[in-house]
């Protein structure tokens, strides 16, 4: 049984969830699943957070509209990509920041600051 309490050990060790790197981009920070503003931060769901990181590190480009969903979170429909845009476009508008998220009919989707 000595093994199993060295796995427990390793579990409890490096088992916990990932902090992933927080994210500076215009006026907001991305840290896990909250986006910070000036003023004030929002909780973001892990579908949201995913979205988001997706979004800006891939700022300078328009994305296709499939390649966001299976980007972000490995597929979904359009209806469900359209919703989780609007959810972070109502959490970025509570924060007051000046980041947009455009859809270009036909094109895409593209992530920008008021910079």
């Amino acid at each position: 049984m000595e093994g199993c309490d060295e796995m427990k050990n390793f579990i409890v060790r490096f088992g916990k969830k990932h902090q992933e790197t927080p994210i500076d981009f215009g006026d907001i920070q991305l840290v896990s699943n909250k986006v910070k503003g000036a003023d004030c931060e929002v909780q973001l769901s892990d579908k949201e957070s995913k979205l988001m990181r997706f979004f800006i590190n891939n700022h300078k480009t328009v994305i296709p509209d499939e390649s966001v969903a299976i980007g972000a979170w490995g597929g979904g429909s359009p209806d469900e990509l359209e919703a989780y845009v609007g959810f972070l476009r109502q959490k970025l508008e509570y924060i007051r920041s000046e980041i947009k998220i455009f859809k270009i009919n036909g094109l895409g989707y593209k992530i920008c600051t008021a910079e």
